[in-house]
């Protein structure tokens, strides 16, 4: 599990695992945010976090085709904060699989709860 500060042309082109199915490359600026790499040439974006009781989870954010960098860093930031004060992304995802809306649709759903739960937890109704 290397931690390297990444950039956009290694995220592009990462260097693939050989003797593994997959390698997790940390990054330097974000704790947690990782892309993993598998020997296929295919990567995936995660947060690893610890949920209320420490117990360490991580959460799907997206792909390098789907989002630039930057767009997952800011993803990874934002899952992050939440987090800290208590939200479980992998809680939300298991009820949001539950729900109707489009696969597509969840990953989006799940940052736009985690601003809203930000915003209810600043902004108590009452």
């Amino acid at each position: 599990m290397p931690k390297v500060d990444l950039k956009p042309h290694f995220v592009q082109n990462p260097t693939l695992p050989t003797d593994k199915a997959k390698v997790d490359y940390f990054d330097s600026q974000i704790a947690g945010f990782m892309p993993e790499v598998r020997s296929s040439g295919r990567s995936t974006h995660y947060l690893r976090y610890r949920d209320k009781l420490g117990k360490l989870k991580q959460v799907k954010i997206g792909t390098p085709e789907t989002m630039s960098l930057d767009e997952a860093r800011s993803r990874a930031k934002a899952l992050k904060s939440q987090t800290i004060i208590g939200f479980d992304p992998r809680e939300e995802l298991a009820r949001l699989s539950n729900s109707p809306l489009p696969a597509i649709k969840k990953p989006i759903m799940l940052v736009s709860i985690a601003l809203i739960h930000n915003s209810r937890a600043r902004y108590p109704s009452g």
